[in-house]
């Protein structure tokens, strides 16, 4: 029984230093995200409980996939990066993150605005009606990649792109596509989900229609070359962690553990 009971003492005196030791380490340094847009919700609720248990701070800048490329390209330098699988292997080829962790997948939604009537989206037809009635429709802008291109195959695959040509309006991000449906400069936004749950003057019309929905699926690693990458890797199993599940459900992502 003593031997029983020595041993129980020395795991929890084990575990005890690891977590301080853990805590020591996230403390001594600040920490720096580069990700995607529609990580955004999510990270604003994370970032202050893992600040709240390290004692550290956690700065994140967002963008499209092909802007972290390119200012990782560029040798700006981040401990942490989020990123969209289709854009990770080249970040890996590129030397710039390590091997990374699945965390979510979304898709992509319909913005209107606040207390407007929906759109019918219930399938193919009914979505390329609502697009053709549509005055005025608010995207990406193509040449930050993302979601963005994804539609324009989708115009074209619809048969309705040199129909809807005069009435899209492009715009740097997911915040703005829904700013300009709120502020009712175009009548419909398609945006990712993830982007339109936390935007304020829009209604969730619905989502694609699963023929032509596009899933992202999310990525998480390690920037190569910084000095951090322990505290950096403490954050991405925090975020990982399935105490965090329900913060992605909330924000319209669908968290892979």
């Amino acid at each position: 029984m003593k031997t029983i009971r020595a041993f129980i003492l020395g795991l929890i005196i084990i575990t005890l230093s690891g977590l301080t030791v853990w805590t020591d380490a996230a403390r001594a340094v600040d920490l720096k995200v580069l990700s995607i847009s529609g990580m955004a919700p999510v990270l604003s609720q994370l970032i202050p409980e893992f600040e709240k248990t390290t004692g550290q701070r956690v700065s994140a800048e967002y963008g499209p996939p092909a802007v972290i490329r390119d200012r990782l390209l560029k040798e700006e330098q981040f401990d942490i990066v989020f990123s969209s699988s289709s854009a990770w292997d080249d970040l890996i080829k590129a030397n710039k993150v390590e091997t990374g962790l699945p965390l979510a997948k979304f898709g992509l939604s319909v913005a209107i605005r606040q207390g407007a009537p929906k759109p019918d989206l219930h399938d193919v037809g009914a979505f390329k009606k609502a697009l053709l009635d549509a005055q005025s429709i608010a995207i990406g802008d193509p040449r930050s990649g993302g979601p963005a291109v994804f539609l324009h195959r989708v115009f074209e695959r619809l048969g309705v792109a040199e129909q809807l040509a005069a009435k899209l309006k492009s715009y740097p991000n997911g915040a703005s596509i829904a700013q300009a449906v709120a502020r009712g400069e175009a009548e419909i936004g398609i945006i990712v989900t993830p982007d339109l749950m936390v935007a304020p003057g829009v209604d969730v019309a619905g989502r694609l229609p699963s023929e032509l929905q596009i899933v992202v699926t999310v990525m998480g690693g390690v920037a190569i070359g910084t000095p951090n990458s322990e505290a950096a890797r403490a954050f991405i199993e925090f975020v990982h962690r399935p105490a965090s599940a329900d913060a992605f459900k909330s924000k319209g992502l669908d968290p892979i553990f």
